[in-house]
């Protein structure tokens, strides 16, 4: 028996005929703009991109499918410590994006059940604790299988994500978006995603590239507004507000305390098994 089957580890984890380690990023504007300067030269790119929603994202790296992704850190919390952290690199959001909004027509106060869509567990998790700790509400939460017209007959709320939110008509509903509320609530930034993979497969090299793509992609919010905006439809100029005023790249002390903080509350409320320590290449 080879040692792959006997340690269980699934085969490794490049492109064939390529050479290049498979990452995984999440298909939204922020896993755009991590992978851009790879994609389009600005920067040695040693990668083979992928991508996927952002639960395929965490299940492949903690799985050992690949060794790398951006990933959310509600899945983090999710990998008994097996993944590292590339250090100064995070997607944090510093104000509304207009990519996390629940919707309602109901008062606030008034709704029993919410409406939430398949494949966005951070953000779902992230309004359940927005709820119970600023609201002091527990709904009923369904999943929808497939994002549809929202039946307010049947939910008294929804959460939209992505660019399912940014499509989405408000002008006969109330909203609010999470990011907003959740500074309001506890007064730190959301940390959405960062890096994250296996010691023994992540050299330093790739950890270096990395941290120059993120400091690039801040250079560069046009460009990538732009190759958004031809995939979704959706305006550039959304999007490059999403780049430049709602959110940053950096992984500092502030947004190590943020991510401890949303550990803390994840788990108080039963969305994390233990608080993760934060453990970096």
């Amino acid at each position: 028996m080879d040692a792959e089957h006997l340690f269980g580890k699934k085969k490794k984890k490049t492109e064939p005929g390529s050479g290049k380690k498979i990452i995984f990023v999440p298909e939204t504007i922020y896993g755009e703009a991590m992978v851009y300067p790879f994609q389009s030269g600005l920067c040695e790119n040693p990668f083979e991109i992928r991508f996927a929603d952002a639960v395929r994202c965490g299940q492949a790296v903690i799985d050992g499918e690949v060794d790398l992704a951006l990933i959310s850190a509600l899945d983090y919390a999710s990998n008994k410590q097996s993944l590292k952290i590339v250090p100064g690199v995070s997607v944090t959001a510093t104000a509304a994006t207009g990519l996390q909004r629940l919707l309602f027509k109901k008062n606030l106060q008034q709704f029993k059940n919410v409406s939430l869509p398949a494949g966005w567990t951070q953000e779902a998790t992230i309004l359940k604790i927005i709820m119970q700790e600023k609201y002091a509400m527990t709904p009923d939460y369904r999943v929808r299988k497939q994002q549809k017209e929202i039946d307010f007959s049947t939910h008294d709320a929804a959460l939209l994500c992505n660019e399912d939110s940014l499509r989405q008509s408000y002008t006969d509903k109330s909203f609010f978006e999470l990011e907003e509320e959740w500074l309001d609530m506890c007064g730190m930034p959301l940390v959405q995603y960062f890096w994250a993979g296996r010691e023994a497969f992540v050299g330093s090299k790739e950890i270096d590239l990395l941290k120059t793509a993120a400091l690039l992609a801040r250079n560069h919010p046009e460009k990538i507004a732009g190759q958004r905006s031809e995939k979704t439809g959706i305006h550039w100029s959304i999007y490059h507000d999403i780049l430049t005023k709602a959110s940053h790249f950096g992984f500092g002390e502030r947004e190590e305390d943020a991510l401890t903080e949303f550990y803390h509350f994840a788990f108080f409320f039963g969305y994390s098994p233990f608080i993760p320590e934060l453990n970096f290449f």
